[in-house]
């Protein structure tokens, strides 16, 4: 297969129940190298669990779950006056949101912290070049929130965003995966929004 334009039908689908094979098998895998294929087969095959009381699967509480969402409403709602370290502190507090383990789809989550990646660093998704490395603050990384493939957030154990890296060859393979599965249109129905999803997303967070 040259391009992802020459699939046929019988590719697309064989590829489709595969991606849903591993889906069943090791979600988990799936999530990591696709979070946002992940969320729309989670939300397609899964009923949306009651919301939990107690401590959530990663540990949140319930009270720390509304403070986290709390905060990071605030920050977004004002998202064109944010400074730097306001971003920053918004991606944390998304980071905290985005990695509970509640097989709920987060994709507009998702878009929102892809604005906040850009307020914090300047970074731009593109599809070539050398893989971008930004330093946002002090600590060791030891766990890694992945907003969609190509872009992670390296933070402390304790959620401390350290830094963001962007892989243009992800990013790449990224936005090819999502035109596969035909999630790439946006509102007004146009279906080239995954193969240009990067200017799509520049345009989007320069108007934020």
């Amino acid at each position: 297969m040259s391009s992802i334009c020459s699939l046929t039908s019988k590719d697309k689908d064989l590829l489709a129940q595969r991606l849903l094979d591993i889906h069943q098998a090791d979600p988990s895998s799936l999530r990591k190298a696709v979070p946002e294929i992940a969320d729309l087969l989670d939300e397609l095959q899964q009923p949306s669990p009651a919301q939990p009381t107690g401590i959530g699967l990663t540990g949140l509480t319930a009270r720390e779950r509304k403070f986290h969402q709390e905060e990071f409403d605030k920050l977004t709602d004002r998202s064109k006056t944010l400074t730097a370290a306001e971003a920053v502190k918004g991606l944390e507090h998304g980071a905290n949101l985005l990695s509970e383990s509640d097989f709920t789809p987060k994709p507009a989550l998702r878009e929102e912290l892809l604005k906040l990646v850009r307020k914090a660093t300047g970074i731009q998704p593109r599809k070539k070049g050398k893989p971008v490395e930004q330093v946002v603050g002090e600590g060791i990384a030891s766990r890694i929130v992945p907003v969609v493939r190509g872009i992670n957030l390296h933070l402390t154990w304790e959620f401390k965003l350290v830094k963001i890296t962007m892989n243009p060859e992800q990013w790449r393979l990224r936005c090819q995966a999502v035109s596969i599965v035909g999630i790439g249109y946006d509102y007004e129905g146009m279906s080239d929004v995954a193969e240009n999803h990067d200017e799509y997303f520049v345009e989007a967070t320069e108007n934020a």
